[in-house]
């Protein structure tokens, strides 16, 4: 049917994004090639059998020698040219929370672009480049690649200083596979109760397309969010009108958490990426 031939879906820029090419000083965009490698980054972090199965599902050189059969493409580039340093710059990071999150992108001779949100969504395309034989093959990749979106555009970022709140990505819709709708979005729920009870359906039913080991040889999302198990989603209850507040927020309680002496772990410093 076409309608399962190809998927579309809309993000939204949330945070400032700064993914520049070869010139780090140049434009920040969001290219097809930065997102393919975030989906893989996801999908193995979903999978703990990706060493026997990523080359089907992204393609190899080795072992299954061939392309992927999903084709990744977006409607148009977005490109972004802002200069943010006279909010981030480094001095400022004691008194600013988002600029001790973007603690490097201002820093020395660094005079990163950003790509700032946006009203226009970003246009993503997944397409079959071929199909392999079997139809349980064609579901486990079409649910690896629609897995690894819904969790990129929940949880993850894109460029630089992605992982402290800068190049946020929301997944605002998606059409045109059974996963979409399987999954839904989390995004535009009315409280954060309503976005965790969005996201715990949509992540219950990945953990039920993929095999949970005991124990997982690398980082692994786990069997469930809720309960005792290791991964578990927080949200704060307030949120906050502006990306310029919200990283602000977010800034000030990683600083307040690293001042704390009782903190003062190494195990639990490299958690958060602190020295």
């Amino acid at each position: 049917m076409k309608g399962q031939e190809t998927l579309q879906a809309e993000f939204e820029v949330v945070t400032p994004l700064f993914c520049a090419g070869a010139d780090q000083k140049g434009l920040s965009e969001v290219r097809p090639f930065s997102i393919r490698g975030a989906l893989r980054w996801w999908y193995r972090a979903i999978d703990a059998e990706f060493l026997t199965k990523e080359a089907d599902i992204f393609g190899a050189t080795i072992r299954a020698r061939h392309s992927s059969p999903i084709t990744l493409s977006l409607a148009r580039w977005i490109q972004g040219s802002s200069c943010l340093k006279e909010r981030l710059l480094p001095e400022k990071s004691n008194v600013s929370g988002a600029a001790y999150l973007g603690y490097t992108l201002y820093l020395g001779q660094n005079e990163r672009k950003a790509l700032e949100p946006l009203n226009q969504p970003i246009n993503i395309q997944l397409k079959w480049n071929w199909k392999p034989a079997t139809q349980n093959e064609q579901q486990y990749i079409r649910r690896a690649w629609a897995a690894a979106l819904w969790f990129f555009g929940h949880l993850g970022g894109l460029g630089s200083r992605a992982r402290r709140g800068y190049g946020t990505l929301a997944l605002t819709r998606w059409s045109g596979w059974p996963e979409c709708e399987l999954l839904g979005t989390a995004h535009g729920a009315a409280t954060p109760e309503e976005w965790k009870a969005r996201f715990d359906r949509g992540f219950v039913a990945v953990r039920q397309w993929f095999n949970v080991p005991r124990q997982a040889r690398h980082p692994h999302i786990g069997a469930a969010s809720t309960g005792t198990d290791h991964f578990k989603i927080y949200l704060w209850k307030q949120g906050q009108s502006t990306w310029l507040e919200a990283l602000e927020k977010v800034g000030w309680e990683l600083q307040n958490f690293r001042k704390e002496s009782q903190w003062h772990k190494p195990e639990l410093l490299a958690a958060f990426g602190l020295p």
